[in-house]
């Protein structure tokens, strides 16, 4: 349960630490923390303005193919009606590093610790579906960039 005062992202972000076998997870001189999850790569990213955290992840590189390009589209927005395919999550299109995203939202303020890793578990195997569904409707590889200090190995 929730204590009385408001539970801020850093409480949040202790309790996950301590339920991944983790020391610590803080967030980065830029306000992101990325987790590893067996190669899955969730990125948390707060947002002053509206105090919600981002949660995402890269799926893949666009193809150059218009044709292909729809039929990628086709598909994720098909998984979108009523969150059937994406456990709730949302997909959206980053246009200037030209890739498909899986990202949702939370509240820190209203998520309890154990909510907060049940999103992330359920995150993270949708993120895994549709890792390997992409490449089959031709979209690339994201490679991301190599993982090195920034990243935590959960």
């Amino acid at each position: 349960m929730l204590d009385a005062k408001r539970m801020e992202l850093p409480i949040l972000l202790e309790y996950l630490a301590h339920s991944l076998g983790q020391e610590e997870l803080v967030l980065s001189k830029g306000e992101a923390l990325t987790l590893v999850f067996d190669e899955i790569r969730v990125h948390l990213e707060p947002d002053p303005e509206t105090g919600h955290c981002y949660v995402y992840s890269v799926l893949c590189r666009l193809p150059a193919s218009d044709a292909e390009q729809l039929a990628i589209f086709r598909e994720v927005l098909s998984a979108n009606n009523f969150g059937r395919g994406t456990g709730f999550a949302s997909f959206s299109v980053d246009l200037a590093q030209n890739e498909l995203l899986l990202e949702q939202s939370f509240a820190p303020e209203k998520t309890e610790p154990e909510a907060l890793h049940a999103l992330l578990s359920d995150f993270v195997n949708v993120v895994d579906l549709w890792q390997k569904r992409l490449p089959e409707l031709g979209a690339q590889s994201a490679d991301e960039t190599e993982i090195g200090e920034h990243f935590i190995r959960a």
